[in-house]
């Protein structure tokens, strides 16, 4: 049984309130009486008018309630009859690794072009009308960077590629779908899909225009104020930056060692991301709560998800690669046509090769939610239903990690808040510095494995 409009603001209370919105704008999309804002931690959050008659619609769209079809369940359906199942990967049919070869694709794109290049051709064949995805702001809108376009040209969809490691909602680009007759494809992270998923379903003008959905393989969401604080580590005080693009390929460097492109009207720069002290990831620096939350790294719901190539193969390459799970017929075709004609250079690769492109994200969504979600229950803390079960089964060590890395997420929005209120930005680095150090300190071997392994390379003439 749905939640009625009373529950419904109950429901959605109670996700926003344990830290489990991701802001993606689904409930506003589906409902009157919620509007989403963005929040003084630099995340996007509903803002729910306590008079207003809510739809039962916008709790079943939320992807953290669990009124609505998990990924298991909307995979199975979507994808079941033609696709295989993995409890890493979800549902899959063809999976790939490699890079597109025609074109600026892989030129423009954070990796190897892929993303780009399948919404192009779903354009360039019929197949859709337009692309929903991510990029610049209009010039006239001066509070955020970036946020969810329709393109209906292929130079527009290549403009708008590229990975945005910021805040993004939907429900104003979900008023356009409805207003403006066509078929659409959907970019998005995997959670993003699951919301338009589920709101197709309670939709039947939004279930007729969206005929395709391209995931993200994700790592985490960051808030605003990681875009804010990589500006400010290289001068460019807060509310200053003009643009940023997260993803400039360094040449001779490994594809993860990539560039981040900072500007303001007096400041301009260049910097390889593992000269931030938050470029690592695995610190999680301005990390939504949410996505301790989640278990879907491969888009398990999306018709076909891209992520990084990080293969030995394929990482060494700083041109980037990317490795592609595909579910849809249509896209399969799409691939096996680029592949024959040269417009891709794609290797067929395994379930566990896939796997271990993100065997970290993966590892963090099984073992760390598990821990995660066993400290919350622990506490007496409301958490949604995940696919996991609640444990403490993992070693000490990890242990600390896990926890470690809750206190820098938690820690890198509060630290914010206190540098922007002394205008000082040593006193973020003064605080979070002694926290990373501490988590590397973590996954450091100890001295007597370090010894050894080093006097085995002396022994076999080893530097």
């Amino acid at each position: 049984m749905i939640d009625t409009p009373v529950t419904t603001a109950k429901s959605l209370s109670k996700v926003v309130y344990n830290g489990y919105c991701i802001g993606c704008g689904g409930c506003a999309a589906v409902s009157d009486g919620i509007s989403i804002e963005m929040g003084p931690d630099g995340q996007y959050i509903p803002n729910i008018d306590p008079g207003a008659a809510l739809s039962e619609k916008a709790t079943f769209t939320c992807p953290f309630t669990n009124d609505g079809p998990n990924e298991d369940v909307l995979g199975k359906a979507l994808f079941g009859e033609a696709c295989t199942h993995d409890t890493r990967l979800g549902w899959y049919g063809d999976l790939y690794a490699g890079h597109v070869a025609e074109g600026c694709f892989r030129k423009r794109g954070a990796s190897g072009g892929v993303i780009t290049w399948i919404a192009a051709q779903l354009l360039e064949s019929g197949l859709v009308d337009a692309v929903v995805h991510v990029g610049q702001s209009a010039p006239t809108d001066t509070k955020v960077l970036f946020q969810y376009s329709v393109s209906r040209t292929s130079a527009e969809i290549v403009a708008r590629a590229k990975s945005r490691y910021y805040p993004i909602e939907m429900s104003q680009v979900m008023e356009e779908v409805r207003s403006k007759k066509g078929r659409y494809a959907f970019i998005g992270l995997p959670c993003f899909v699951k919301t338009v998923r589920r709101m197709v379903e309670q939709d039947p003008v939004l279930k007729e225009r969206i005929a395709y959905t391209i995931g993200l393989v994700c790592g985490h969401l960051k808030s605003e104020n990681f875009s804010n604080y990589l500006a400010w580590e290289k001068g460019i005080a807060p509310g200053d930056l003009e643009e940023i693009d997260f993803r400039i390929k360094l040449p001779d460097r490994r594809a993860s060692d990539y560039g981040i492109y900072v500007r303001s009207a007096t400041v301009e720069s260049t910097t390889p991301v593992r000269q931030f002290l938050g470029g690592d990831w695995g610190v999680n620096f301005f990390r939504y709560s949410a996505c301790d939350y989640c278990d879907d790294v491969f888009a398990e719901t999306a018709d076909v998800a891209v992520g990084d190539a990080w293969l030995p193969d394929y990482s060494q390459d700083p041109a980037g690669g990317s490795v592609v799970l595909v579910r849809s017929k249509e896209i399969a075709n799409l691939i096996s046509q680029g592949r024959l004609d040269g417009s891709l250079a794609f290797d067929e690769i395994t379930a566990d090769q896939m796997a271990q492109s993100q065997a970290g994200g993966l590892r963090d969504r099984r073992q760390g939610l598990a821990y995660r979600l066993f400290l919350r229950k622990r506490d007496g803390i409301w958490v949604p239903n995940k696919r996991v079960t609640p444990n403490a089964n993992v070693g000490k060590k990890r242990q600390k990690i896990y926890r470690q890395r809750l206190k820098l997420r938690e820690l890198s929005h509060s630290a914010w808040h206190r540098a922007r209120t002394a205008n000082s930005f040593k006193m973020f680095t003064d605080i979070m510095t002694p926290e990373v150090k501490r988590m590397r300190a973590y996954y450091r071997r100890p001295f007597i494995t370090r010894a050894v392994s080093k006097l085995s390379r002396l022994l076999q003439g080893k530097s």
